[in-house]
């Protein structure tokens, strides 16, 4: 288990390829520094199947490296050298809750960003079957790695139509630039305040449907009450109903009801 370097390199345009724990996820950067550096700071030099891992900040993260080239990274990683353990299956078990909660308990929480000391990592406690299972657990991991990121891309190009239809579809003109065979004519102009009714029912007993939140990510049930307080006088909608929390612009939202009925809070806006 090897250190990176702890000063700030002299970063060139070309050269070593200097990592950090940002780059954990990808193992790129757009840092560089030179050859003689790298030589000079790196007796121990990264290799092909090695594992990095993250020790300041956001602790245990992993990723194992899948290049020839020289790397050079900076103390915020830790580089494991895999001795009788496949190097994926250790980036892997790494990541299970009972490992991560025994990194947990040996950080360093007295300062911030956080760290874990590179002798602690040692002692670390890994529960490991015979190599030949060790491969096996990999090879289905990494198929699941790959299934994800193919997910992960058609997500992405299906978000991208989206994007595009909303433009085409909706755009705000009569007639919009793309629609469908049957429907010829133009579209009519309305106030938006022609086209749904704001509303307020207020619940009369204590918890009388189930509680709601309007979130970033849509409408969530929520156990409990806010702050402690009674939840008489929230609000109460149906499925189909408008919900506006008028937060900040980050935390602010709006949404469509489709968790059946239940109570809001009396700070939102509901619309039918």
């Amino acid at each position: 288990m090897f250190d990176g370097t702890h000063q700030t390199p002299n970063y060139k345009t070309k050269g070593i390829m200097f990592l950090s724990v940002e780059n954990i996820n990808t193992l790129l950067s757009n840092k560089y520094i030179s050859e003689n550096e790298y030589r000079q700071r790196f007796k121990i030099k990264p290799q092909y199947l090695d594992v990095f891992m993250t020790r300041i900040g956001t602790i245990g993260k992993t990723n194992v490296i899948t290049t020839h080239k020289p790397i050079a990274y900076y103390v915020s990683l830790a580089l494991l050298r895999p001795q009788n353990i496949q190097s994926f299956f250790l980036s892997f078990i790494i990541q299970t809750s009972k490992v991560q909660q025994d990194i947990w308990k040996r950080t360093l929480q007295i300062a911030f960003p956080q760290k874990i000391n590179k002798d602690e990592i040692g002692k670390v406690t890994l529960a490991l079957p015979l190599q030949k299972e060790q491969i096996d657990i990999e090879k289905l991991l990494l198929k699941l790695d790959k299934l994800i990121t193919l997910q992960q891309r058609k997500l992405k190009q299906l978000e991208r139509l989206k994007t595009a239809m909303l433009q085409q579809l909706l755009a705000n003109q009569r007639f919009p630039k793309v629609g469908f065979n049957d429907f010829k004519d133009s579209w009519k102009d309305y106030r938006l305040g022609e086209v749904f009714d704001e509303f307020s029912v207020k619940s009369k007993r204590e918890n009388e449907y189930k509680l709601l939140s309007s979130t970033t990510s849509g409408m969530e049930s929520r156990s409990g009450r806010v702050s402690g307080h009674s939840n008489i006088g929230y609000k109460v909608i149906d499925n189909g109903d408008i919900v506006l929390s008028p937060q900040n612009l980050w935390l602010g939202n709006i949404n469509l009801n489709n968790m059946g009925k239940g109570i809001v809070s009396p700070s939102y806006h509901t619309f039918k």
